[in-house]
């Protein structure tokens, strides 16, 4: 069973050098690959963000454009509510539920 080292010698040929990575150089690979990966961290982050806040204020105008669509929905129909109301004779109405009393009366 092959066993991962950190040397970069050779198995086949026993006449090469060995070297060993310090400490120093495999701190600086590990150094550079979360230096890579956390900038690319960064920039993820940040256009998620940035997603997010457009993405809402698309929401959010939608909402406007609804409410006043509701609102002017509501208008035409409390318009229309008034013309009904104005339209009924109030007079007529009155004698009708006198008329109606008298009836109930006798």
């Amino acid at each position: 069973m092959d066993v991962p080292t950190t040397s970069t010698e050779s198995t086949t040929d026993p006449t090469t050098t060995t070297h060993e990575k310090t400490n120093e150089e495999i701190l600086h690979d590990v150094a550079t690959t979360f230096w890579l990966i956390f900038i690319f961290y960064v920039f993820a982050s940040v256009a998620w963000i940035a997603y997010c806040i457009i993405s809402y204020r698309r929401d959010l105008e939608k909402l406007k454009v609804t409410a006043e669509k509701n609102g002017i929905a509501r208008y035409l129909e409390l318009r229309r509510l008034l013309k009904a109301y104005d339209s009924v004779d109030i007079e007529n109405l009155r004698c009708s539920v006198d008329d109606d009393s008298v009836t109930e009366v006798s």
